[in-house]
């Protein structure tokens, strides 16, 4: 979650998308290594459906680690922030530089007495400083509006509770349930897939604690920091962060 919170399918699907005309100009979305079938093409809502139309879509389907380092969240001297860079690629593997990309996040109930923060996070569709609903429900989260990728395809996602406040017992916290980062500008039909206006590239999940953060790629959950004498704040790939260059769908 951008905090500013913050594999390639090789299925075929029958995407019913639209294009929200002005936003992307030249630019398509993911979908894995198949052409995917346009079933609808939608100008703000007004048009009717078009007839199946095939075309390639090219854009970002997965995110490669660049960094990973953790360090104490702003003004905090206990609570955890992880910082993790990653560049974005489409699925012809040319870098996804300046893209607009936002997320939709899903967080669990905390552990902590004092409860969870309204975490912020970038969205493709809230306006910043607006509420976003948390999907399992509880505590709200707050917009940060649309971010982007930069002239590299990189960006950077923090995950942090965000204060020494929730800080008992030690090591409570909450679930990352799932972090879908997405292309902003393309939508899939709200009636099939819900919130889920963006199409979806990669997703992080794993955990946020006051003392550690764990982030969950395939089997494997690497969490920062694990010893502070032998990986002190702001010192990049220790042993136990992401390695660089592994791939996250």
């Amino acid at each position: 979650m951008a905090i500013r919170w913050g594999g390639e399918s090789s299925t075929t699907l029958n995407w019913s998308a639209y294009f929200y005309l002005g936003q992307l100009p030249n630019t398509s979305a993911k979908l894995g290594a198949a052409n995917n079938q346009i079933g609808e093409i939608n100008d703000f809502g007004k048009a009717p459906p078009s007839n199946t139309v095939g075309f390639n879509l090219i854009g970002p389907n997965r995110m490669i680690v660049q960094q990973d380092l953790w360090k104490y969240c702003q003004n905090c001297t206990t609570a955890i922030e992880r910082r993790v860079t990653y560049k974005v690629l489409n699925s012809d593997s040319s870098v996804a530089a300046n893209r607009p990309i936002g997320e939709v996040v899903n967080l669990g109930s905390s552990t902590c007495t004092q409860g969870r923060p309204a975490d912020r996070m970038n969205s493709c569709t809230v306006a910043k400083g607006s509420s976003i609903p948390n999907p399992s429900g509880g505590t709200a989260n707050l917009s940060e509006g649309m971010w982007a990728t930069d002239s590299y395809g990189q960006f950077t996602d923090a995950w942090s509770i965000g204060s020494d406040f929730y800080g008992t017992p030690a090591g409570c916290g909450f679930g990352v349930i799932y972090d879908h980062w997405q292309l902003c500008g393309v939508g899939l039909d709200s009636e099939l897939f819900g919130e889920y206006m963006g199409l979806t590239f990669a997703t992080p999940k794993g955990y946020i604690h006051n003392n550690a953060v764990g982030i969950t790629v395939g089997t494997t959950t690497y969490v920062l920091p694990t010893n502070k004498t032998t990986c002190p704040a702001n010192t990049p790939n220790c042993a136990n962060s992401i390695p660089v260059g592994t791939v996250i769908h």
